[in-house]
This record gives C-alpha cells, sequence and structure tokens, in this order.
C-alpha cells in the first residue's frame, strides 16, 4: 500500500481527516492510490523537521486509510486531500518503489471487550472525565460531547474522544499503538485525569 508520511499529526480509524501536501513523494504515492483502490497508509513522523523521511524516521503504527477527495491547490503543485480513517496497521516492511514509498502492512487484531461490569465503569468514567475536560475548551463543540456521552463503543469511544482531544502528539501516537481497547480505556482514563489536573491548576494561577 503506498505511504505518506505525515508532520504532526495522528490519524485514528473512523476519523475524517484533511491535510495538505507537497513533497513529491507524498504526491506520487497518493496519485498511484487514487488509481487503484483508493487506499493509502498513513504514518507519523517521529521528527517532523526530516524532510526526506525513510522506514526509520517513522513510527511502527499507523492507519490504513481511504481517499474521500482530492484536488490541486490552484497556482501551486500541493494538493489538498481529505481521508477517512479504515483501521490500525503495523509496517512490517517499507520500501522505496520507483517515485513513491510503499509498506507491507499488518491489521491490528480485532478485539471485542466483553459488555461486563468493569468495562461499563471505565466507560462511564471516560465519559464523565472527559464531559469536565471538555468544559476547560471553548473549542470542543456540544455536538462533539453529546456523541461521545451516547457511545458505547469502547473502541469507537476512545477513538473519537483522543481525535478530539488537545493531547500532545507523543499522547496521541501512543493511545493509536495500544490496539486493545480495555487497556486504551485504561491509558485515556489516567491521561484526561492528568490533563484536567494540569488545565485547573493553570486556571488556579491565572486567578492569581
Amino acid at each position: 500500500i503506498p505511504v505518506v508520511p505525515l508532520r504532526g499529526l495522528v490519524v485514528y480509524p473512523n476519523m475524517n481527516l484533511h491535510f495538505d501536501v507537497g513533497r513529491k513523494k507524498s504526491v506520487a504515492a497518493l496519485n498511484l492510490a487514487m488509481e487503484t483502490n483508493q487506499l493509502i497508509f498513513l504514518v507519523s513522523q517521529i521528527d517532523s523537521s526530516v524532510e526526506d523521511p525513510t522506514e526509520k524516521d517513522v513510527f511502527d503504527v499507523g492507519v490504513i486509510c481511504k481517499i474521500k477527495q482530492m484536488i490541486r491547490i490552484p497556482n501551486s503543485s500541493n494538493l489538498r486531500v481529505i481521508v477517512e480513517g479504515i483501521a490500525r496497521a503495523s509496517i512490517v516492511t517499507m520500501y522505496y518503489d520507483d517515485n513513491h514509498y510503499n509498506a507491507v502492512v499488518e491489521r491490528a487484531p480485532e478485539f471485542f471487550p466483553q459488555p461486563n461490569a468493569e468495562n461499563t465503569a471505565y466507560i462511564r468514567c471516560v465519559k464523565k472525565e472527559y464531559e469536565k475536560y471538555a468544559s476547560m475548551f471553548k473549542k470542543i463543540s456540544n455536538e462533539v460531547v453529546a456523541k461521545i456521552i451516547c457511545c458505547e463503543n469502547m473502541d469507537e469511544l476512545t477513538d473519537y474522544i483522543c481525535e478530539n482531544s488537545f493531547f500532545s502528539f507523543s499522547d496521541k501516537q501512543m493511545l493509536l499503538e495500544e490496539f486493545d481497547p480495555e487497556k486504551r480505556t485504561k491509558s485515556l482514563l489516567t491521561l484526561l485525569r492528568k490533563e484536567t489536573a494540569s488545565l485547573e491548576i493553570e486556571a488556579e494561577i491565572h486567578d492569581k
């Protein structure tokens, strides 16, 4: 599958993402994808300052995406792309092919969390903590919060929260690399509580 390295962005399954592409190798990878099955592998760069990334410059885990729209930016060689995340995947090997990078990837295993009391409790805790977190950010809309409150699927819930949070790049990548939704939920709850505590301290400092 053709590969496009991302700078400072982390994509998740079921997420719609739009971004601009200017590097010739990435443009070639997108053009090839459009000519075949419209599938592209998006993986984040470890260091966004690297201009010509190779396999050692990207993380092992990314997301297989489907290209929904691709347009050329007027008076520019750059492309504007809209994609939808499909599934997590790990790079088996990445190689240069003609004018772009391809990768052999392995889809993440599927997990089916049991609807037991513990998982139900964790889902409720994560939702409550996110409501508290979102109340401190005006940028997070009520629609996003409402959708999270209604979501009962642990896998989808955690990814949607990650998509609509202002976590650090490393934290977002860490949560992407956790395939098991139960473990991801626990990590997410810990992270949300840490972020909320930091925001409360910031508010106190501003008040002072």
